[in-house]
């Protein structure tokens, strides 16, 4: 049985490696709306690009490149789906 962090890193790891697919992409959905993991990169990219402090402080490209080790700590899924990464996401959506 999983505690809420292992299945936030495993909906980020499905994420992950749908990627490259275009046909199906595994992703979160809300209503009829999807949010893939290039979604997410983008906003990241976009926040680093846009601002000298960024909206979201604890993102780092370590979160976005993962290697075999990286996947398995919790605490970089959970900064890529919180509610600070909404907010950034939000606030992309209204600027851009």
């Amino acid at each position: 049985m999983f505690d809420f962090q292992h299945y936030i890193k495993k909906i980020r790891n499905n994420m992950l490696k749908s990627k490259d697919i275009t046909k199906k992409p595994r992703c979160l959905q809300t209503g009829n709306k999807a949010i893939t993991w290039a979604q997410l990169k983008a906003a990241y990219d976009w926040d680093q690009n846009s601002f000298s402090l960024p909206l979201h402080q604890k993102l780092t490209l370590q979160h976005f490149e993962l290697d075999p080790s990286s996947k398995k700590r919790n605490h970089l899924a959970e900064n890529v789906l919180d509610s600070k990464m909404l907010f950034l996401m939000q606030v992309k959506k209204k600027i851009v």
